[in-house]
């Protein structure tokens, strides 16, 4: 989650009178948008393409990857044409960085990926407490907040 997203919750913590489907209802159009986009999204993308690797025959998988793929890397061309055209001031030396275009929609899929296992970690791990200050069994003595 994106500190902007963060700091968006925690400005907006749910008082305790209030329900928690009153609260998500109150939220903006804004902040529940980026929730959808940094915590559902991930999930049933890497959902799917777990159900897919195991639901559909490979061949059907590797085109579907290969669409998806394609989506992927022809949004990331658009933005870089976009950012080299409109934002760039030395076009030619910032052009060269087209060849790790391609690469860039296998980082988005492994960055969703990775967000996923992050959230989990999260949840069930309680990750948020962890430190590189003292060992897991350090922390484990102490309070929890």
């Amino acid at each position: 989650m994106g500190w902007r997203s963060l700091f968006s919750l925690r400005s907006q913590t749910r008082p305790q009178h209030v329900s928690k489907a009153t609260w998500l209802a109150q939220l903006s159009d804004d902040t529940r948008q980026r929730l959808f986009f940094q915590l559902v999204l991930p999930f049933l993308i890497t959902g799917y393409c777990l159900l897919g690797l195991i639901v559909l025959p490979p061949a059907s998988f590797l085109a579907l990857a290969i669409l998806i793929y394609c989506l992927y890397f022809s949004v990331a061309f658009l933005f870089f044409l976009v950012g080299l055209l409109l934002v760039s001031d030395n076009i030619a030396k910032d052009s060269r960085l087209a060849i790790l275009v391609p690469i860039f929609p296998i980082f988005m899929l492994a960055l969703r990926i990775w967000g996923v296992v992050c959230t989990l970690n999260e949840v069930f791990r309680r990750g948020h407490e962890e430190s590189s200050m003292a060992p897991w069994w350090v922390l484990k003595r102490g309070r929890r907040f």
